[in-house]
């Protein structure tokens, strides 16, 4: 039989995403203790980091995967995405949590450090999706491809003609 993957995991773009959430999901986990500890992690607590972050990892991406985060193209992010995202990092953080809990019951683990882990995953994650978005239309704006044009209005057709004439000058 022929195993069929989800969509995300048979496109290698998707693949490289989530390895980049991944990666980014964990540098949030690091960075919570770091800063919750201004910059020097108690041998305790970092060997509970170190344990935990396999762990941590793998909620934070069944909970972005759940919500449906790596759904469309972010491309054309919009708000819907935004909330999206904060679903799934609410979710995986929720997740992550509980999971602790049962495991470790905290010992050793900051909980003003989970929360700021649940801020900065949710920052780092809409950064690096926003940022393409952001580059590719400063580029679009840059390269002065095409005449310019006046569009008189300002409903959401005016607003729709705009991101048309931006994607194909």
């Amino acid at each position: 039989g022929v195993t069929l993957l989800p969509r995300p995991f048979a496109n290698k773009k998707w693949i490289f995403l989530m390895l980049l959430d991944a990666a980014l999901v964990s540098v949030a986990y690091v960075a919570a203790h770091l800063l919750r500890y201004d910059g020097r992690i108690p041998p305790p607590a970092a060997a509970a980091v170190a344990a935990t972050l396999p762990f941590v990892i793998a909620a934070k991406m069944f909970g972005l995967y759940a919500m449906g985060v790596y759904r469309g193209a972010w491309r054309y992010a919009g708000a819907i995405d935004v909330i999206r995202l904060g679903q799934g990092v609410t979710a995986g953080s929720l997740l992550a949590t509980a999971g602790l809990v049962l495991w470790t019951r905290l010992e050793g683990l900051s909980r003003g450090a989970l929360i700021l882990d649940w801020m900065l995953t949710f920052v780092l994650l809409a950064a690096s999706r926003f940022s393409v978005k952001l580059l590719r239309e400063y580029l679009a704006v840059q390269s002065e491809a095409g005449r310019r044009a006046l569009i008189i209005g300002a409903d959401s057709s005016a607003v729709f003609l705009v991101r048309m004439l931006r994607e194909n000058p």
